[in-house]
């Protein structure tokens, strides 16, 4: 079987049940939408739903596919930034415990989070703060965490780091 290497933002997605869209309203989230907000929004969101019940799970586009993957017995790594924090802490457990092995930078920053609202009828509305994730550097790659690997997953939202995409490319060409 192929073994597979991510590279991705890493985030950690705090899942709240919300009892009706009233608290997207105060929050100006558009039901359905994904928004980008800074920390002190996120921390203002998290807050205001305290009292919601919620769930943490280790989250980001290509975070998800490489812990899927890994729960089906699929080799995995994972390339990405998180803060020197519990919640960074969380996304290296959570991924380590689904069997993935973690080449993560931990930086000064907070490890970013997707709040996601879950309405009564399963609707997801996200409020996002990306933080540490997209902090990843191309001096961050080390041709070491390449080598067990045959395929480069990288998810779609680093396009705009021409250095990152264009480094994890040349190594994962030359390693592999």
């Amino acid at each position: 079987m192929m073994r597979i290497l991510g590279i991705g933002n890493a985030l950690v997605d705090v899942m709240t049940l919300i009892d009706n869209d009233n608290i997207l309203k105060k929050f100006s989230l558009p039901k359905g939408s994904m928004q980008l907000v800074d920390s002190e929004k996120s921390a203002l969101i998290k807050s205001g739903t305290s009292d919601f019940k919620r769930n943490l799970v280790s989250g980001g586009s290509a975070a998800n596919t490489i812990h899927g993957l890994a729960m089906l017995g699929v080799s995995t790594g994972f390339i990405g930034s998180i803060g020197k924090d519990d919640t960074g802490d969380f996304f290296e457990n959570d991924m380590k415990r689904a069997g993935v092995k973690t080449f993560l930078s931990r930086r000064n920053s907070v490890t970013g989070t997707a709040v996601a609202l879950i309405s009564p009828g399963s609707e997801r509305t996200f409020a996002t703060h990306l933080g540490a994730a997209v902090e990843l550097e191309s001096s961050d790659l080390n041709d070491t965490y390449f080598k067990d690997y045959e395929i480069l997953y990288m998810e779609g939202y680093l396009i705009f780091n021409k250095a990152l995409v264009g480094n994890a490319c040349r190594i994962a060409k030359i390693t592999t």
